[in-house]
């Protein structure tokens, strides 16, 4: 259901499909105004990337930092940055 009221509230809605430790296909829901969808410019439209980003907090470092997660066919790169996106860091 929190699928739907997502698309009902910005018109569209993401649900990310995957598969955990044991093999499992599972869904997760995500929340829009995290996510980008990149499109090439053909008519059909290919979904080339997905990008999420979200904020996160750091208990230990006291310091707030932002997530972000590219996704695409070969699979997901993630980064970390400080709150004003200035220190772009590949996550290993």
């Amino acid at each position: 259901m929190e699928l739907a009221k997502e698309a009902s509230i910005f018109g569209v809605a993401y649900e990310l499909v995957y598969c955990d430790e044991e093999g499992q296909i599972k869904l997760a829901n995500l929340q829009t105004p995290e996510c980008i969808p990149v499109y090439d410019t053909t008519i059909d439209k290919k979904l080339l990337y997905f990008i999420r980003y979200y904020e996160n907090y750091d208990f230990v470092k006291d310091v707030k930092y932002i997530t972000i997660e590219v996704i695409d066919d070969k699979g997901t790169t993630v980064f970390k940055t400080d709150e004003i996106m200035s220190n772009l860091q590949l996550v290993d």
